[in-house]
């Protein structure tokens, strides 16, 4: 179901992707061919990569929040033979169209008009859908060579990780069974259940979790293109809600508005996501009447996992000793001063004790003839996340980059990240990326960009320190904002600036140094200049406007 009111059958989407399956074979592209398909939610964003993947085509699923730099980046890096879009966001391919030009890849649009389409050069997907097949491929063209392997990407999902721009995540056609199977499995999904999905279907959570766990289980999907916190409850109610998906900032959202009567005439049974501050936990429980809070824990291309499976309050999942016969995965000591993991007198890893925080790793070991570490599609960026020899000689671990705690009953609790990522808006944001961003501005000449907390938020919100500007009276804000508005998605646009007297100091590797700045955050000890970003300008950060934002009256 969509918000629109479209009612899909799962006989309606065999129907669309076998169209979209055949239409692609008749384009004869060869097997293993990457598609970026660039839309919001909705039925049709799932019946077209199901269709292309029958075919044995990938899929790039492209975050429609990216624009100029970091969504070209994407298509170059999943290497897009060509692209699927939707017609609602033609301005954001106008933008790209040089680049695309020089990729020479094809456009096809689904939505609008031929005038429309002719003015990016592209096609109208839907016409020709309508002359395609609805009838499945033949299942020996299936079992061929150019049939879908389980181990082999059957989709790119793409992360910011730790630095750079955005990765594309190698999802298998194992790892996404995998996803959907396990959570409809310890959490029993069954054909009665209705899941509400207002999360992006570019993502692991939605789109692996969500859509694949219906798939597994039989249970309808209500798709929301936009989270709505005046409507969760009203279309709870309406569509009969049985489970919920979530980030953090979500949940906060929706306790932050007003009660409405339909909040307590829920039938939610399951809350399932991960990112849900302890501070939130409770108070989403009792107003919502949701039985039990599914918290996990996951990278969508990396080893190991945590599901909080017994509903323990703030946990994000239970570090079983059994199955860590079968997936060893550890909280190994680390230095968040020198930014390692530390190792004792033997070389090895040193795990933490219960309470004492330190980073997650999980081994990676190639089972059932696949492997449960993808990486990227780019080799060096995979490497970096393995840690090698850990406690063995030889042994390779994925490093997850957060810190985690474990209680005397193996229950697991989030801690922080490490490195040159914040998380905001429930989506990571690699500070290299956005120091990158904002250097390409003029006015900017060099940027250092970090995480600062912000009290009763989720994750942390984006400052830059910047420095080398002499006259700050002279500074083009209005130009910065709109440079930042066109080359990065909104939740990565610092939400604080500060200007620096003098030069960023940096390491003998010539790194920022950021952990004096983040000690320092936006607080009111801060003799420096300082901006506050109020989503369409930045204005002198006042301390009334301080005392608005940490007390919650100032939206963030």
């Amino acid at each position: 179901m969509a918000e629109d009111g479209a009612v899909w059958t799962w006989g309606d989407m065999e129907e669309y992707s076998n169209r979209i399956a055949n239409w692609a074979l008749a384009q004869k592209w060869p097997a293993n061919t990457t598609i970026g398909l660039y839309m919001p939610n909705r039925p049709e964003f799932v019946g077209t990569w199901l269709g292309l993947t029958k075919v044995g085509i990938r899929v790039a699923l492209l975050n429609f929040n990216l624009r100029n730099v970091a969504l070209t980046h994407c298509i170059k890096t999943g290497e897009c033979k060509a692209l699927i879009y939707d017609a609602d966001l033609s301005e954001c391919i106008t933008e790209i169209l040089p680049q695309l030009a020089e990729l020479k890849i094809p456009l096809f649009a689904f939505g609008g008009d031929q005038e429309a389409a002719n003015s990016v050069n592209a096609s109208l997907l839907q016409p020709a859908l309508d002359s395609s097949s609805s009838l499945a491929v033949a299942p020996a063209f299936r079992a061929s060579a150019r049939g879908a392997k389980i181990d082999e990407p059957f989709a790119y999902i793409y992360t910011s990780g730790t630095t750079g721009l955005p990765k594309a995540g190698k999802v298998s056609h194992f790892r996404f069974r995998l996803a959907g199977g396990t959570f409809a499995g310890l959490f029993q999904w069954s054909q009665k259940d209705r899941v509400y999905c207002a999360l992006p279907l570019y993502h692991s959570a939605g789109g692996m979790i969500g859509i694949g766990g219906a798939f597994q289980s039989g249970a309808t999907v209500i798709l929301r293109k936009k989270f709505s916190a005046s409507n969760f409850s009203k279309d709870c109610k309406k569509y009969n809600v049985t489970i919920m998906q979530y980030i953090g900032e979500l949940c906060r959202y929706l306790i932050a508005s007003p009660e409405q009567p339909e909040d307590k005439q829920l039938t939610l049974r399951l809350a399932i996501g991960n990112g849900m501050r302890p501070d939130v936990w409770t108070t989403f429980k009792k107003r919502f009447g949701v039985k039990q809070i599914g918290e996990f824990y996951a990278a969508t291309e990396g080893a190991g996992a945590l599901v909080n499976v017994g509903d323990v309050t703030d946990s994000i999942g239970y570090m079983s000793p059994l199955l860590g016969l079968i997936a060893p995965a550890r909280i190994v000591k680390y230095n968040q001063e020198t930014e390692e993991i530390v190792r004792g007198p033997d070389g090895h890893c040193v795990e933490c004790k219960p309470g004492e925080p330190g980073e997650f790793i999980a081994k990676i070991q190639r089972k059932f003839g696949v492997s449960n570490y993808s990486g990227y599609t780019d080799k060096a960026a995979s490497d970096k996340k393995v840690l090698h020899n850990a406690f063995a000689q030889g042994d390779a671990w994925f490093r997850s980059g957060d810190l985690l705690k474990m209680d005397e009953h193996r229950n697991v609790f989030f801690v922080d990240r490490v490195g040159d990522t914040f998380r905001w808006k429930g989506e990571n944001c690699a500070t290299s990326e956005v120091a990158q961003v904002m250097g390409m501005f003029s006015g900017v000449p060099e940027a250092n960009v970090y995480g600062v907390s912000i009290p009763n938020t989720d994750g942390k919100a984006g400052m830059a320190a910047i420095s080398g500007v002499d006259n700050l009276d002279k500074f083009d804000f209005t130009g910065l904002v709109k440079h930042m508005q066109k080359n990065l998605p909104k939740y990565a646009i610092p939400l604080f600036l500060r200007f620096l007297p003098g030069a960023i100091g940096t390491t003998s590797t010539f790194k920022h140094l950021k952990g004096d700045l983040r000690k320092d955050a936006y607080g009111s000890n801060v003799k420096d200049p300082m901006f506050f970003f109020d989503g369409k300008m930045y204005v002198p950060l006042t301390d009334e406007l301080r005392t608005g934002i940490e007390t919650g009256k100032i939206r963030v």
